[in-house]
């Protein structure tokens, strides 16, 4: 599979849109940068553009404004996810970041995974 190089530009912008946003926080992930809340995540950066996790109503308003499926794998599009045009100014970002945080918010957190127990070590005598 091949991964769109990170954008450092567009790393920088997704962190200062979302510095303010309750709730979210940022980290590292494939290669790119993605906003988590409660565990789940609610979007990110994916080469030079922005993907978002959105309610059904939402999906809808966003197809009407141009946004694309969010498709990272080629033929198997992420359903809750969509690629907002880069071109929309910070204003329409925070405003679209605001609304895919309160619906993950919404979601059941995910539960903390479970520690996993070090390999056994094997003697080679």
């Amino acid at each position: 599979m091949n991964l769109p190089l990170s954008n450092p530009e567009t790393v920088e912008r997704l962190k200062r849109i979302v510095a303010d946003l309750p709730g979210a926080s940022t980290r590292a992930m494939f290669g790119q940068t993605a906003v988590f809340v409660g565990g789940n995540m609610a979007g990110g950066s994916w080469g030079s553009t922005f993907n978002l996790r959105l309610s059904s109503s939402d999906r809808v308003a966003a197809d009407a404004a141009g946004f694309t499926p969010f498709d990272p794998m080629g033929g198997r599009p992420m359903s809750e996810y969509r690629v907002l045009p880069v071109d929309l100014p910070d204003a329409e970002v925070v405003a679209w970041f605001q609304r895919s945080i309160a619906y993950t918010a919404s979601i059941p957190p995910k539960a903390e995974k479970a520690a996993r127990k070090p390999a056994k070590k094997v003697s080679r005598s």
